[in-house]
């Protein structure tokens, strides 16, 4: 594969996945976690009515493209570190939780997974020729300090980390973008 049509894969997976919620290929099983204190009692069916009815209006069925993998920690926090470890290992691409301390485990297990995803990121793009410049921003200092780094390494895509969906730093991000659009698609001359 040569560097423009690895730059072209990259650029339309990157550039569709954050804007469209469609439903998986077919033969694809998509899977979720669920991460939790205990088993739902009776009263809570109306939640997980609504959350599996949600995923169904984008397309995503339980036991057809959809497979949730249920982990409850009955009572003992301590427990969530040994959750996370058996979800990552089920290879599931989402974790859903409404629990804080399952939360704080899943961001620090999030966190090395996404250490990992960089890593396996630049090997692919350093033997096509492309260079990743990884950057980071939990402050408003600190994502003027990113932008300038990629406005200065002339970056072709930008690749937005899902952990800044709902941050402040979105916002600046975006409106990053707009000022600096990058490349919609990338054509290799045949």
């Amino acid at each position: 594969m040569d560097r423009r049509a690895f730059v072209s894969t990259m650029t339309g997976g990157l550039l569709a996945a954050p804007f469209a919620a469609e439903a998986q290929p077919a033969g694809k099983v998509s899977r979720i976690g669920w991460l939790g204190n205990v088993p739902p009692p009776p009263t809570m069916a109306p939640v997980i009515a609504a959350f599996t009815d949600g995923l169904r209006q984008h397309g995503y069925v339980d036991g057809t493209n959809l497979h949730v993998e249920y982990r409850w920690a009955h009572g003992r926090d301590e427990r969530y570190s040994a959750l996370v470890r058996e979800l990552v290992q089920a290879n599931v691409q989402l974790v859903v939780t409404a629990q804080t301390p399952a939360a704080l485990v899943l961001k620090a297990q999030a966190n090395q997974a996404s250490a990992a995803g960089l890593t396996n990121m630049q090997t692919v793009a350093a033997k096509t020729g492309v260079a990743v410049v990884p950057v980071s921003a939990r402050t408003r200092d600190e994502a003027e300090n990113a932008f300038s780094t990629l406005t200065h390494e002339r970056v072709g895509v930008l690749l937005v980390h899902a952990s800044y969906i709902g941050s402040a730093e979105l916002i600046q991000i975006r409106e990053f973008a707009a000022r600096n659009p990058f490349p919609r698609s990338v054509r290799s001359a045949h």
